[in-house]
């Protein structure tokens, strides 16, 4: 990984390490809670009327951004796993 000299970059580029079901979780965030319309039936799913808070889905973003990185540092922290043949 190439570190930027803004420290905001770094972090943003880090935060897509953090994975999930072979997808970046804030990449499944950011897919998640869009406004979309089903085809079907025309129902609109607006994420935006989950709340009254206008920073909802702002406040979600930040908070999934930190429990992504204080995973990577947690999992960083772990030895290394070593499997030995038991023959």
């Amino acid at each position: 990984m190439q570190i930027f000299e803004s420290k905001n970059m770094y972090i943003f580029l880090r935060v897509y390490d953090c994975v999930a079901n072979c997808q970046p979780t804030i990449e499944w965030i950011l897919d998640q809670y869009q406004i979309k319309t089903d085809n079907a039936s025309g129902i609109v799913d607006d994420p935006n009327g989950f709340s009254d808070d206008q920073r909802y889905i702002f406040d979600l973003l930040l908070k999934v951004i930190n429990i992504s990185l204080k995973t990577l540092d947690l999992v960083g922290q772990l030895s290394k796993l070593e499997v030995t043949d038991n023959d």
